[in-house]
């Protein structure tokens, strides 16, 4: 029995697939999946995770760029305000693209699960 998320194999009956912990709804397949089909379900998933962890970056440049916009400006530190706003700017643009680099990455791994079925 093969896992529906990841592709690993499991043994006949398995509720929880041992590689990934998903539950099992993937039916039983008299063929094995083929190393290059599990690679590229893996590094789609890899690059999924990197697209999140970039999007988290973003989102902690936009918190800290606005903190120090808001708390400058407080001070009529125009200069030190400026360069929040910029590193505000710059994280936003980080997130938008770390979530695009995710959502793309999960609509192939999704694709690629399909396949099994």
């Amino acid at each position: 029995m093969y896992c529906s998320k990841c592709g690993a194999q499991n043994a006949d009956g398995s509720q929880f697939c041992n590689k990934c912990g998903a539950a099992m709804n993937a039916v039983s397949q008299s063929q094995p999946i083929s190393d290059a089909f599990k690679l590229e379900i893996e590094e789609a998933r890899h690059n999924e995770r990197v697209g999140w962890v970039i999007t988290i970056v973003g989102i902690a440049g936009l918190v800290i760029g606005g903190y120090m916009a808001i708390n400058q400006a407080g001070t009529h530190n125009v200069s030190g305000a400026f360069s929040g706003i910029v590193i505000a700017s710059i994280g936003t643009f980080v997130a938008i693209f770390g979530f695009i680099i995710a959502a793309v990455n999960n609509q192939k791994r999704e694709k690629l699960i399909k396949k099994l079925k």
